[in-house]
């Protein structure tokens, strides 16, 4: 069976990489969970992302495969790379481009017309049909994401368009090069880095100390802040040896950064 190098979810695959590739403090002997293909295919995944930055270590317990970089060598943290694997569906691609298109050159458009437009695109037939329902979800998080802007005409009607993008991110090449690989929310800056403006430009720093690691837990980082700012409780799930789960509910004031943990 195929495996996919796409995921749904960074926690499992969160775990592998700290407990199988960074501490190396277990091998494929040590996987107990549900069965070795589950291992083999996360280990594949894996490679696919951080291809060329994998090797081998040989102890008495056995073989074990373990991430290996120079920091002097390398200028991007390739851990990110895990985050851009996230799998999507047909709907997702297909809404994504269609909506940008027919919001472009600074349209406006109600719903009704954007809902009856994507019916035109020609891939709404009986095995693609698209309810308003996913069209409205799709467009809440792209409002959600600050990519559409929103405005209400009375009392329901919503005319929706594209959020402007005044930001020259060629002048800020170098603090978010720098943010994306010493903050602990470097991911953010790793996307932007991305973008067509910036993609392939040569990079301005080189590190002799690379704390790499932080990387992995960007989502829960984000998770604290989000309570920081919005002054909410979170709920800390510990899971023991035996998979009994003790659950703690914290409210976060601060947030310490080390560079070794």
């Amino acid at each position: 069976m195929a495996y996919k190098e796409l995921i749904g979810s960074f926690d499992e695959v969160r775990d592998y990489i700290r407990e199988f590739f960074i501490y190396g403090i277990k091998k494929r002997s040590d996987f107990s969970d549900k069965s070795g293909r589950t291992y083999d295919n996360r280990r594949r995944q894996i490679e696919s992302w951080l291809d060329g930055y994998m090797s081998f270590q040989q102890s008495a317990s056995g073989k074990a495969q373990i991430i290996s970089v120079d920091s002097r060598e390398v200028v991007h943290n390739p851990l990110y790379k895990a985050f851009k694997t996230k799998n999507f569906s047909d709907y997702d691609i297909l809404l994504h481009f269609c909506i940008l298109d027919m919001l472009a050159g600074g349209k406006e458009l109600a719903f009704r017309n954007i809902a009856g437009e994507l019916q035109e695109y020609g891939f709404s037939g009986e095995e693609n049909v698209i309810n308003e329902r996913t069209i409205r979800l799709k467009l809440q998080e792209y409002e959600k994401l600050g990519i559409l802007k929103v405005r209400t005409e009375g009392k329901k009607k919503q005319y929706y368009s594209l959020s402007a993008d005044a930001v020259d991110l060629v002048s800020w090449q170098d603090a978010i090069e720098f943010f994306s690989e010493t903050e602990p929310m470097g991911i953010v800056g790793s996307f932007l880095l991305d973008r067509k403006e910036l993609a392939g430009c040569p990079s301005s720093f080189w590190y002799k100390h690379h704390y790499m690691l932080h990387a992995i837990d960007s989502e829960i980082v984000e998770a604290i802040l989000e309570g920081i700012t919005e002054k909410k409780y979170l709920e800390l799930v510990a899971i023991g040896k035996k998979q009994q789960e003790r659950k703690i509910k914290l409210y976060p004031i601060k947030l310490y950064v080390s560079t070794q943990n």
